[in-house]
């Protein structure tokens, strides 16, 4: 299997949720990786260009990161990354609405309790197969 899922997160507030996110889908043969959001926007952009991932994950766990994220998604997509993008945390699950306003280039928020529903979709972006019918996410689906 082998596929690489990176996860930007916050590490200094005890994000106890990226741990638990990063040990259900090495369980399950993924590689995992923590980068934290502080970093700047291009040694972010050659590592995950050397990881090849199949998702990245924001861990937008509050509101007072969401431009840092915003920035990296958009600095990652005018790179060229176009692997998935989605989000999770407290924020995400319960601002989902405003957050595909304010991050127009996620694909999908992971909502709530998300270890077993990110493992679903990745295992459904690793398959080819549809994500969208993942229960517990959030996607834009014609507006």
């Amino acid at each position: 299997m082998c596929q690489t899922v990176v996860l930007i997160a916050v590490s200094h507030y005890d994000n106890l949720g990226t741990g638990y996110l990063s040990a259900v889908l090495s369980s399950a043969g993924y590689r995992t990786r923590i980068i934290s959001p502080f970093r700047q926007n291009y040694e972010i952009f050659r590592t995950i260009k050397s990881l090849d991932p199949l998702l990245i994950g924001f861990s937008v766990i509050f509101q007072y990161h969401i431009d840092i994220f915003r920035d990296i998604a958009g600095y990652l997509r005018g790179k060229g990354i176009n692997c998935h993008f989605t989000a999770g945390g407290h924020y995400a699950s319960l601002k989902n609405r405003e957050l595909f306003e304010l991050m127009p280039d996620l694909n999908s928020i992971v909502r709530f309790e998300g270890e077993y529903s990110l493992l679903e979709l990745v295992r459904c972006l690793h398959k080819g197969s549809d994500w969208r019918q993942v229960r517990s996410i959030s996607y834009i689906d014609g507006g």
